[in-house]
Parts: C-alpha cells; structure tokens; sequence
C-alpha cells in the first residue's frame, strides 16, 4: 500500500529491552512472544474499541476509519502507527478521540505485558509504501521516542494544538484529564514536554506498591535489569507518581464544586 498524507498523526513506539529479551530467551520462546502477544495487543485494543463503538452505534464509522485510514509498521522493536486524517468518513472529531484512546490503550496494554514503550505523537504529514517511509512527521517522532529516558508518551506541541482546535467535548475531557505538561526526563537533560497519562490507577492499588508495578514490567520475559535501565525505572516511577498527584488535585477540585453546589 501507498498513501502521501498531508494531514495526518504518527506515533511512533520503541520497545524498551527488546534486545535483552532476543538474547535471554531462545528462539520459540521469541516467536511466542512475539506471536501471543506484540502482535496481538494493538489488534486486541482495536477489538476492544470496535467493541465500545458498537454499544453506542458507532462500530461501522469506526471500523471504517481503522480499515482505511489506519496503518501500522512494525519492525524489530519499533512500533509505528500511522492515521491518515485527509479523506476520513464519519465524524473525524469523534474518530480522533478514539485515536487518543487507542494509543494511551496500546501503551497500558503493552507494559502489562512486560513490554514498557517509550513513545511521541506529531501531526503533519508523511509518506509510506509497505513498510518503506519518509517525511519530516517520522524524524520527528524517531528523534523525540529515542531521546526519552523513561517509559512514556510526550505528544508534539503541533499534535496539541491540533487537538486543543477540536471542538469535540470527548477530546477536550481527554486533554483536561489525560494530558499533562510537565517536566520530563530526557538522555543528556530535562524538558517540559506534553505526555500521556496511560496507567489506570487501579493497578496502583492493586499491586500496592508503584515501583514494585514498574519492575514487574521492566523484568518481565527474562530481562536483565542494568543501571541504564534502573534510571529508566526510577524516571517511570517518577512520572506515575506526577500523575497519582494530578489525580489527587482533580478528584479535590470536584470534591470542592461538589460542596459549593450543596
């Protein structure tokens, strides 16, 4: 397949310690991995959106959108997704939320599943054909998903303010409660950057301990854990930890306008 996009989001994922995991596990178990569960997740998020569209009447508008207008790549330790905005039919603004869903969705799922991803969101445009790509959309992503020193989500200032002009009441809840700007940890310093809240606070009471959370991850599939992936560790932790707080002052803020209302 062959597309130039002129309007379109890239999210490009990188999975942190997949080398590690090639090199600690023999061959079957690589595919199985691979098979059972890389491969699976983004069809299992997919599943389960098309499953929540269909509850509301929206399963075919959906399922439009992820046949045409949705691509994935994915290479070695690479992820990309590529959703192309030029020519969407439906209601493009209720589509871009599920968009938004499908990523912070994907990245949850995959550090679940002992796969943590460093990822970043841009708007612009692109070109691919099979699994040949270029534009200035992809450099971007490749260089901000490579410079993170965490296991996270940073979206481009353009991609926000793309988001930020929607009118949909869905995304503009989506921006208030799941995206954040905030200082984050990069290899060489720290920026301010956008990123996504993706964790659900209930495998933080779950597992009772949030650094215990991480390490399951970050150990999982036989993973060696060296002091480069201990700084990556405690720079995860720190940003969930950012989130509990955001958290804590939302649920205080409605707490409050719930009183004032009373």
């Amino acid at each position: 397949m062959e597309k130039i996009v002129t309007n379109g989001l890239v999210c490009f994922f990188d999975i942190m310690g997949y080398q590690n995991i090639l090199l600690k596990n023999n061959i079957t178990e690589c595919a199985r991995l691979i098979k059972d569960i890389l491969l699976h997740i983004p069809e299992d998020v997919k599943n389960d959106l098309l499953s929540k569209g269909e509850e509301i009447g929206r399963m075919g508008e959906l399922e439009d959108f992820l046949t045409n207008n949705f691509h994935k790549i994915m290479i070695s330790d690479t992820v990309i997704f590529f959703f192309d905005l030029d020519k969407v039919n439906g209601d493009i603004e209720y589509l871009l939320l599920m968009v938004l869903i499908f990523i912070r969705k994907f990245q949850y799922e995959s550090f679940n599943n002992g796969l943590p991803m460093r990822g970043s969101l841009d708007f612009g445009e692109y070109y691919y054909c099979d699994n040949l790509f270029a534009g200035k959309t992809i450099v971007n992503t490749y260089t901000e998903c490579n410079n993170l020193n965490f296991s996270g989500i940073t979206i481009s200032k353009n991609a926000y303010d793309y988001f930020k002009s929607l009118g949909h009441f869905g995304v503009k809840l989506f921006l208030k409660y799941y995206i954040f700007e905030c200082l984050v940890p990069l290899k060489q310093t720290e920026e301010i950057k956008y990123i996504m809240k993706w964790y659900n606070k209930n495998d933080y009471q779950k597992s009772k301990d949030i650094k215990q959370y991480i390490f399951h991850s970050f150990y999982m599939h036989n993973k060696d854990v060296n002091n480069n992936a201990l700084e990556k560790i405690n720079n995860t932790e720190n940003i969930l930890r950012y989130f509990l707080l955001q958290e804590e002052h939302t649920i205080e803020k409605i707490r409050e306008e719930i009183s004032k209302e009373d």
